[in-house]
This record gives structure tokens, sequence and C-alpha cells, in this order.
């Protein structure tokens, strides 16, 4: 028989790290300061909420590769806020 079983307590462990766990063990580290709408895109919450998802750091990824071709002297055409773009590697 299937019964929903709550314990007294919390009965788990989360395993996760952080970058700045590390830092004690290096023996040589550097930082940079950039801004986050063009270097840091973290993915850790499911695809359709607000931030920190797939379809906000592809959404960065998009507006990246359109500066830099606007930068370059193309003329983007179509709906610039909702169509995606992107540059592939190779190019």
């Amino acid at each position: 028989q299937k019964k929903t079983v709550t314990p007294p307590s919390n009965n788990g462990v989360k395993l996760e790290s952080f970058i700045f766990d590390v830092f004690p063990l290096s023996t040589k580290m550097a930082i940079f300061e950039v801004e986050r709408k063009y270097e840091f895109g973290p993915v850790k919450n499911a695809p359709g909420t607000q931030s920190d998802s797939p379809d906000t750091a592809r959404s960065m990824l998009s507006a990246i590769a359109k500066r830099w071709l606007q930068d370059a002297g193309a003329k983007l055409i179509g709906d610039l806020e909702s169509d995606k773009c992107e540059i592939g590697p190779l190019t």
C-alpha cells in the first residue's frame, strides 16, 4: 500500500558546491570583474522560470550575437525582441 511519509525533521543532504569553495585550496588565483549581461548566464532553475533558466541564458546569448552583428555593420530584420540569433563557433 502506498503511503506518504513525512519525517519529523529534515532527513536529506543537498550536495552542491560553489566556485568560492575552492579559493582556500588554490595557490594562485585571479578574479575578473565583468558585466553580468555579457559574461554570466547561469542555468540553475527549470525552463519557464523568470531567472537563471535555460530560457534566460539563451536570450542573453542571443542578445550578445545580435550586438556583435550590429557592431559589425549588419542590419537585423524581423522581430528583434522575440527572434533568437546565434553565431556558430566556427564562423
